[in-house]
């Protein structure tokens, strides 16, 4: 019992605090929220019953609106909390993001990235070893074979050069999470949720201009912690650092943090390892692949409209796909994709 509640409760206490951080609940309370509320579930852990996926995250953010209502009716006077009715919970909306998450994001894989071929992991293997590591056709198929390749090398580019395999092997790529992507900028080539933890707090208790790691220092750490770990908005987080930072100080900070971002990068090296291929473009330049990427950002991550951009607009523009605008793909248009696949796929 004690690990299992543990996974769940490292789980859920993640999703909880950026949810809660992200309405202004201030970090004490934030606390206090969670922390009451998994204490409740482990004193009434032998009588609670969670079916599926959607009923625990369901009873999650619906304790987590009763621990809102409480704190919003017994304000704590350093909280930022405003009237209660700012910070209602859309249950129903996140249930329907978490039911069956694993399900959903295979579906999505097919809508946008096409259907798997039976052998579809040896070839993205395959494709990842030879395009992104720089490995020979031999070398590629001794790894993924373990030393009985399902081809000749001479058939090896044709293998790997279908349109499904080349969007995989993209997604693979330009996505990048949370965690990660922090890496990138903090320039840390290791990472763990304890190491971040640390850092964060090392950067919390210290003096706001002291280097933190690397050329950032702690205020700035903080901030970026915020902003691309926890998700917190851009406006949100420049209030909620040790000491307030201006908008001006703010934005040199993001525009330093975009320069560290990955994803062009990258792109420009599949875009360049993949020259030649006969479907490159059909799979890197149509709008599939940066569809799948923004369902990836807008549902997983929940990142706002301006973030998923800077992520993949500037990747797309490499491989010749003009992206200025998603809000007509989130406000249905992928909604809509879903929706076809299951009313020919489920009947």
């Amino acid at each position: 019992m004690q690990e299992s509640y543990s996974v769940l409760y490292d789980d859920g206490r993640r999703v909880l605090q950026k949810f809660l951080l992200s309405r202004g609940v201030s970090e004490d309370e934030s606390d206090e929220i969670v922390q009451n509320l998994f204490v409740g579930i482990l004193n009434h852990w032998s009588r609670l019953q969670f079916n599926s996926a959607s009923a625990w995250y369901g009873y999650l953010y619906e304790s987590c609106r009763n621990g809102i209502r409480h704190a919003a009716k017994n304000p704590n006077p350093s909280s930022p909390l405003r009237e209660t009715e700012d910070h209602r919970i859309d249950v129903h909306g996140i249930i329907a993001k978490v039911l069956d998450r694993e399900r959903l994001y295979n579906v999505a894989d097919e809508v946008w990235l096409g259907a798997e071929p039976e052998d579809g992991h040896k070839r993205c293997l395959a494709a990842q070893l030879h395009f992104i590591d720089g490995l020979s056709p031999e070398e590629a198929l001794k790894v993924v074979a373990a030393g009985q390749p399902p081809i000749q090398p001479d058939d090896f580019l044709e293998w790997i050069s279908s349109p499904w395999v080349l969007r995989k092997v993209a997604f693979n790529e330009l996505y990048i999470s949370s965690d990660r992507l922090c890496a990138e900028i903090l320039g840390l080539e290791s990472w763990s949720n304890d190491e971040f933890d640390r850092i964060w707090l090392h950067a919390k208790r210290n003096d706001p201009e002291l280097v933190a790691i690397g050329d950032w220092t702690c205020i700035e750490v903080d901030f970026i912690l915020m902003r691309y770990r926890a998700g917190i908005p851009f406006s949100l987080a420049l209030a909620k650092t040790a000491k307030p930072l201006s908008r001006e100080r703010g934005l040199e900070i993001h525009d330093r943090c975009r320069s560290r971002y990955p994803f062009v990068k990258k792109m420009i090296n599949l875009w360049g390892r993949t020259e030649g291929i006969p479907f490159r473009d059909q799979a890197l330049g149509a709008n599939s692949l940066w569809k799948r990427l923004v369902f990836q950002y807008y549902v997983l991550h929940e990142l706002p409209q301006d973030d998923i951009l800077e992520r993949i607009s500037p990747a797309a523009d490499v491989a010749g796909y003009r992206i200025r605008n998603i809000n007509t793909w989130i406000a249905n248009r992928l909604l809509d994709d879903i929706l076809s696949w299951r009313a020919k796929n489920d009947g």
